[in-house]
């Protein structure tokens, strides 16, 4: 009820364009701080249509698998009830910690190592007419998977020395979106979305040399936030249409994390008190988003700018073993395009930066530090239609380079990164 009254007072009569993208500028500038953890922020497109065009789809709503994500205002001018999910078929992760690959080498193993399928996105519009007040907005429901990333390897070999990382990050976002038309060109939405992040990794290091030891260190974190996000969409012209999203704060429901360390070496064995429970909490950086598209014949070509903001945060509050993490502001673009081939015949391609948000100079002298890895990717897909059927084929990759710092033989040293990974999509969407 509460979402359906602040879509009423958005369409208020007179209630201009300009006036709801200063209510969304405010929005992100005055909410209070959030957090993230080392992961960039466009490492997985979500949709069918919005990841064969690279991500670039704030202006756009053809994508209801997509829609709540990017634009919540997009819903409203989704006409009839659908189902739809995207799914990722598998993605191939190539990671390497100080040795170098490339994007040749890493497609040649495409066929080796593991593979992970992960479900990027799920989702249900529609319209009733269960309550009056509810007949001219637009329901949606969706679950969606924005990010994961993991690694299992070495950081560091020689003959005496071995450092090894396993880390995995995931979350889980489930929620429900409501949109209005304030005019048959213009229209604002909102989606409400829970989300339930994990974290964990290990870092390990053993010497073998004339004085021996074992190192390990377990860090475990649960963020559990509600995220608000708010859109509006305008059609200028036939040609043009325009979207501004802003991604609020995290509300934060609940944040706690777990530690263990262990040492062992000729001495003895020094382990450390596990500790439970301790504060901790990393939510999404807030974002505004703005796009552009423009229809000719029969192509669709898209355009977006993404900007989050920059922060401090830090992992276990108020703790020695702490670590800090410095986020910068930053901007990544997305472009795509999309050609109807024929009419149950679209062909779509993209490209879309995922720019690092952190600090890419050593910065902590006593701490290791979020990674540093700028990347780019580019995607394509197919859909084939068929009556109230559409089937989607297609995938996309990101890949980049940097640098880490890390922990080796009792000092902070930095190594290089580089990572490939390729995601095979498929999607199915069904129109009543």
């Amino acid at each position: 009820m509460e979402s359906a009254y602040f879509i009423e007072v958005l369409s208020k009569k007179g209630f201009k364009a300009f006036k709801i993208v200063t209510f969304l500028w405010a929005l992100l500038f005055c909410s209070n701080k959030s957090y993230s953890q080392n992961l960039n922020l466009q490492s997985l497109l979500i949709g069918d249509q919005a990841a064969g065009m690279g991500g670039a789809y704030t202006a756009l709503f053809s994508d209801a698998s997509a829609a709540s994500y990017y634009n919540p205002a997009a819903l409203g001018f989704i006409n009839e009830e659908s189902v739809s999910a995207s799914v990722g078929v598998f993605k191939k992760f190539d990671i390497h910690y100080g040795d170098s690959a490339d994007i040749v080498s890493a497609s040649l193993k495409m066929n080796q190592g593991f593979f992970r399928a992960v479900p990027a996105s799920t989702a249900a519009v529609l319209k009733t007419e269960i309550f009056d007040w509810l007949k001219p907005y637009t329901l949606a429901f969706s679950i969606i998977v924005p990010e994961y990333d993991e690694f299992k390897g070495d950081l560091y070999r020689s003959e005496s020395n071995v450092a090894t990382l396993d880390y995995k990050i995931e979350s889980l976002w489930v929620g429900g979106s409501i949109a209005k038309k304030l005019s048959p060109t213009q229209s604002v939405g909102l989606s409400l979305y829970y989300v339930a992040r994990t974290f964990s990794s290990n870092e390990v290091q053993r010497s073998s040399g004339g004085s021996w030891y074992f190192d390990s260190e377990t860090r475990t974190f649960k963020h559990n936030y509600v995220l608000p996000i708010i859109g509006y969409q305008a059609e200028i012209d036939s040609s043009w249409r325009w979207g501004i999203t802003v991604f609020g704060p995290s509300l934060k429901i609940a944040g706690e994390g777990e530690r263990e360390s262990l040492h062992i070496d000729s001495t003895g064995i020094t382990s450390e008190t596990p500790e439970t429970g301790v504060s901790s909490f990393m939510g999404r950086p807030m974002q505004i988003n703005l796009g552009l598209n423009y229809l000719i014949n029969r192509w669709s070509i898209a355009f977006d700018i993404k900007h989050s903001l920059g922060q401090e945060a830090v992992d276990f509050e108020g703790k020695p073993y702490a670590q800090n993490y410095s986020f910068k502001p930053i901007t990544n673009i997305s472009l795509g395009s999309e050609y109807i081939l024929q009419d149950n015949l679209h062909l779509r391609a993209g490209i879309f930066s995922d720019f690092s948000p952190h600090e890419s100079q050593r910065i902590l002298v006593y701490q290791n530090q979020a990674d540093y890895i700028d990347q780019g990717g580019f995607s394509a897909n197919v859909v084939y239609k068929q009556k109230n059927m559409q089937y989607t084929f297609g995938g996309y990759y990101l890949g980049g380079k940097g640098h880490s710092w890390h922990k080796v033989q009792n000092n902070i040293i930095e190594l290089s990164k580089q990572s490939h990974v390729f995601t095979m999509l498929v999607g199915v969407h069904y129109s009543m």
